[in-house]
């Protein structure tokens, strides 16, 4: 991840004294309801703010075509949620193509078939 995607995450705090939960953008910083100055250490995506992809948006990211990413979905290789339509996020996408990297670094190399020896009895 780089160093701007990082600054992007929020700071995640929960407050001990009030048992309240919520971001921010800069740390330390107050709690809202008690005023008590907090320090986190831990940055989360909010899950207001996960981005949801359509299939043609899917199939843009994946260079690939609608119906290559429908049937990722229908085999369940690539994960989904219901929405209005069928909606890919960030995080699925990043787990399948780590899931085809290590497939990919597992497979054996193909061996060449040998050559058939041509047939003398077909005549053309």
């Amino acid at each position: 991840m780089s160093g701007q995607q990082k600054l992007d995450i929020p700071w995640y705090f929960v407050c001990e004294n009030c048992n309240c939960k919520f971001f921010n953008d800069v740390s330390p910083c107050d709690c809202p309801r008690c005023g008590e100055t907090l320090v986190s250490t831990e940055r989360i995506h909010p899950p207001w703010r996960i981005k949801l992809h359509t299939v043609a948006e899917t199939a843009e990211i994946l260079k690939c075509s609608e119906s290559t990413v429908y049937d990722l979905l229908a085999k369940e290789k690539l994960g989904s949620h219901r929405c209005p339509g069928l909606r890919v996020s960030d995080e699925q996408i990043a787990e399948y193509l780590e899931e085809t990297k290590r497939e990919r670094s597992e497979q054996q190399p193909r061996q060449r078939q040998p050559r058939l020896p041509p047939l003398r009895h077909v005549k053309l």
